[in-house]
């Protein structure tokens, strides 16, 4: 009978013993888990398997048939002739050796294959899903794994090397490549490049809002150009550096970086161009219709400023030639243009001499100005004296226009003309040496002669002679001698004033005598004044008051007439040598009486006075102190004067009556 051995044991599924329930190599088994425990030499509970899920064999394993395990840990070589199924985990510590050609397969379709045919060896997954590489930090390296080929890094970058330097790395914002970069065509943000054709190669950007292409030095961004719905911009960020483009190898555009542009050139304005090769040469076309123009715009500031256009090209009636035109932007007006005859003209748009404008016909050498109800031509010489414009025949001089000091002067050679404006006088002049010429030039030859002389002024002259001419026919204002020893002066064709041959001067009469109409002013010293009808005389002191007529006797002042804004006062001669039959006057009480005395206002300047008398109502008491006209339209006027001694005759008997009563006589 068979020795029977029972170990510890529980059914309870999940239980397992614990260190006090064993000793070192005691075994349990838990009969519901199929489980098989025991406790090592270091005290501790271990589990030995799942009906037992694992072997250890230290020697050799010989098997013909088929052996199921679920973990197979061998020291040794397994020589299998047959199929090995293995559910558990086969370890291999010695390797496991296939040869060429012998493929070890994975999965229930052998979908992954790993094997070496000879010369390759390959890695091939042949389902439909993944092949999953997966570990913490994952690099391939070359056959003697002392050179990295790749190196991929959780959480971290994806590198590339060639011969064993970094060449590709991903970052946490995208690649970055250390070295050249060649390729057919790239693409960022998109994976259809733009603008391709056989054989060229393309980079294209296509970012949801925008795209920038950004170069940049030691870490910082200076240039970018960016695409956006703003458009397309190329950009240089630096304050110091410009933007130059090459060709050929060489700098053919440069743009500094205050924005000045330099073509062939580095440029010390906005737009510099420069051709060492020759002439330098800016070309605008318009290749439209035969009518197109093509224009150039020059404007200063922003709106509201003016600005300037060039412009060349045809127009529906002909070619307009160049044409320069300036105003307000937008609304600019043609100022100058040159013709397709070569004509310069400025302010007008034809060649028509009556058109307002400037016209040079620079084939015919010619100048032609018009302008309307003003001067047409300034001409301006600055500092010095001089020709200020020349006129020549074949190349020679033969006159001139010049300026001396304030003065003009014109003319040929020694013979010309002075003309002093601040003197109000033409002088013979030397162009040639800007001097006067005294006493060499005539006017006119005995038998060129001009015709008749207008003067407003006087003409002064070593002697002045006169033909006889009874009555100077045919002229409507003249000097003239009428009759011999006479001078006649004739305006509006009628004799005005003579002086005849007694020194007589008769203005508005040809003859003296008392009752001739007309004033006469005899050698004698008289006065005759003769009107018919009407004032004779009449005297008029401007600006202030005072004596308008002083009268004299023998040199001796014997009265006057003083005029004032309102009034005339007449200064009389009251000397007691003058006078005979001196007695007292009779009482005037009466007549002061009599006398109305008024206030009243001055029509003429608004002014008042408080008191004063009106001539006619004096008239009546005091006649001799009342001018009257001679109609009725004269004004009639008072002489206060004639007044005074009859107050002063009625104030002496109001004084004397005064002084009885105080005295009681």
């Amino acid at each position: 009978m068979a020795t029977k051995i029972v170990t510890k044991n529980s059914s309870t599924a999940g239980a397992a013993p614990t260190a006090t329930d064993l000793v070192q190599g005691e075994l349990a088994v838990n009969v519901a888990d199929k489980r098989l425990y025991t406790e090592d030499n270091a005290g501790a509970i271990v589990e030995l398997g799942t009906n037992p899920s694992s072997l250890t064999v230290s020697g050799n394993i010989d098997v013909d048939g088929t052996t199921n395990l679920d973990v197979v840990d061998i020291d040794g070589a397994v020589d299998m002739a047959s199929t090995l199924t293995v559910t558990g985990e086969i370890t291999a510590n010695g390797g496991i050796a296939l040869g060429d050609g012998d493929v070890a397969t994975f999965g229930a379709g052998d979908d992954l294959q790993i094997y070496h045919d000879g010369s390759n060896s390959h890695i091939k997954d042949t389902a439909t899903g993944n092949l999953n590489i997966s570990g913490n930090d994952i690099q391939i390296l070359n056959a003697a794994s002392n050179e990295a080929m790749a190196y991929f890094a959780q959480d971290g970058s994806v590198t590339l090397y060639h011969n064993g330097s970094e060449k590709l790395a991903t970052t946490s914002t995208g690649i970055d490549i250390t070295g050249n970069m060649i390729a057919d065509g790239v693409g960022i943000g998109t994976d259809s490049l733009f603008f391709t054709a056989s054989g060229r190669g393309s980079l294209s950007l296509n970012g949801s809002a925008s795209s920038i292409l950004a170069f940049g030095k030691n870490g910082s961004s200076e240039n970018y150009m960016l695409a956006d719905s703003g458009g397309f911009t190329i950009a240089n960020t630096s304050a110091t550096l410009p933007t130059k483009f090459f060709n050929n190898g060489s700098d053919r555009m440069t743009i500094d970086s205050s924005g000045n542009v330099g073509i062939g050139t580095s440029p010390s304005t906005k737009l510099h161009v420069q051709d060492s090769a020759g002439s330098p040469q800016i070309r605008i076309d318009n290749q439209g219709t035969a009518s197109g123009i093509a224009s150039l715009l020059f404007r200063s500031g922003g709106a509201g400023n003016p600005s300037s256009i060039i412009q060349s090209g045809g127009t529906s009636s002909g070619n307009q030639g160049i044409v320069f035109k300036h105003g307000d932007f937008g609304a600019e007006a043609e100022r100058m243009r040159i013709d397709a005859s070569g004509n310069l003209l400025v302010g007008k748009s034809s060649t028509a001499f009556g058109t307002v404008g400037i016209r040079l016909e620079g084939p015919n050498g010619k100048i032609e100005a018009t302008r309307n109800n003003n001067v047409v031509m300034d001409l301006n010489r600055l500092s010095g004296d001089g020709t200020i414009a020349n006129f020549s025949k074949d190349g020679t001089t033969v006159g001139s226009i010049g300026t001396l000091v304030s003065s003009l002067t014109i003319g040929s050679g020694d013979t010309g003309l002075l003309l002093q404006p601040a003197y109000d006088r033409i002088l013979p002049f030397n162009v040639s040496t800007n001097a006067g010429r005294d006493n060499a030039i005539d006017l006119g030859a005995s038998d060129v002669r001009f015709k008749d002389l207008y003067l407003s002024g006087k003409a002064q002259a070593d002697s002045l002679q006169f033909a006889q001419n009874s009555s100077a026919t045919g002229a409507t204002e003249a000097v003239y001698r009428p009759t011999t020893g006479a001078i006649a002066f004739k305006s509006n064709s009628a004799e005005r004033m003579r002086i005849d041959s007694s020194g007589n001067l008769l203005v508005g009469k040809t003859s003296t005598g008392d009752s001739i109409v007309g004033i006469e002013l005899q050698p004698s010293g008289a006065l005759v004044s003769c009107r018919n009808s009407s004032i004779a005389a009449l005297f008029n002191r401007l600006s202030s008051n005072g004596e308008v007529v002083r009268f004299n006797r023998q040199g001796v002042d014997v009265g006057s007439i003083d005029v004032t804004t309102t009034a005339t006062s007449y200064t009389t001669s009251s000397d007691q040598r003058l006078k005979e039959n001196i007695a007292d006057a009779d009482d005037a009480g009466s007549k002061i009486d009599a006398i109305q005395v008024r206030k009243y206002d001055w029509k003429a300047d608004g002014s008042h006075q408080d008191y004063g008398m009106i001539a006619q109502e004096l008239l009546e008491v005091a006649p001799e102190a009342v001018s009257q006209g001679e109609t009725e339209e004269e004004m009639m006027g008072v002489d206060y004067s004639k007044l005074v001694p009859m107050l002063l005759k009625e104030i002496q008997s109001l004084r004397n009556r005064v002084a009885q009563l105080e005295t009681g006589e």
